[in-house]
This record gives C-alpha cells, sequence and structure tokens, in this order.
C-alpha cells in the first residue's frame, strides 16, 4: 500500500481531525452521565445530551470545526504561507483553552487533539 506524499503538516491536521470526529461520536452516542438513586439502588446513565449539557457537546463541536478549517486551509503538498501557520497556532490555543475549561468533564479527551496541533504548529515553523 502506497501513503501518498504530503506535507508532514497534513498528515497531523488530518489525524487531529479523525480524532475530533471521534470525540464528537464519543460524546453525543456513549452514555458519559451517571447518577444514582439511593433509595433503590440503581444507577442511570444517560449521554450528555439526553441530560441537556450542552457546554461539552459545544466544545466538542467547536473542536470538530476548528479542525475541519485546518484541513481545508492547509494545502497538501506545498508549503505553507504565514497566514496559515497563524491558523494553526490560533486552533491550538483555541483547544488549549477548551481543555482549561472542560478538563472536569470531557478535557482528557482533547489531550490527543493538543499533542497534533502542538506538532503541528512547531513544525510550521521549524522546517528542516
Amino acid at each position: 500500500m502506497l501513503i501518498p506524499k504530503w506535507s508532514f503538516i497534513y498528515y497531523l491536521v488530518s489525524l487531529s481531525l479523525v480524532i475530533s470526529i471521534f470525540i464528537l461520536i464519543i460524546i453525543l452516542i456513549f452514555p458519559i452521565v451517571e447518577t444514582s438513586d439511593s433509595t433503590n439502588n440503581i444507577i442511570y446513565r444517560s449521554t450528555l445530551f439526553d441530560n441537556k449539557d450542552w457546554v461539552p457537546i459545544l466544545f466538542a463541536a467547536m473542536s470538530f470545526l476548528l479542525n475541519l478549517n485546518l484541513f481545508l486551509t492547509i494545502p497538501k503538498k506545498i508549503n505553507i504561507d504565514r497566514y496559515k501557520k497563524f491558523s494553526i497556532i490560533i486552533t491550538t490555543i483555541s483547544i488549549y483553552f477548551m481543555f482549561v475549561f472542560s478538563v472536569s468533564t470531557i478535557g482528557v479527551l482533547f489531550v490527543p487533539l493538543i499533542i497534533l496541533l502542538t506538532a503541528a504548529s512547531v513544525n510550521s515553523f521549524f522546517r528542516k
């Protein structure tokens, strides 16, 4: 199987897009909220959508849209200009802020995005 010859930054951005899609699917489909009824000893599990907890859903949708923006603006094969570098840095900083503000609920899910986007922003400045 041949791997296409793309820039390393494009690989990082495309992988972060795939991970942000998985984060959005995990948040919308899998039950994350757990409440217990102490009188009957029953544990209720629900999704964030059923529990109407909109902030983590909004953060996951924002991370998906930011990564989609990077995926559509970064060229596949040619070097990027300084405006696209600025876009990578702004997206990375916003993912950092989403991690800090949602660390108690879903912040752990943003760690792979932080790693990949930090590598992409550092690689955009320091070329070989």
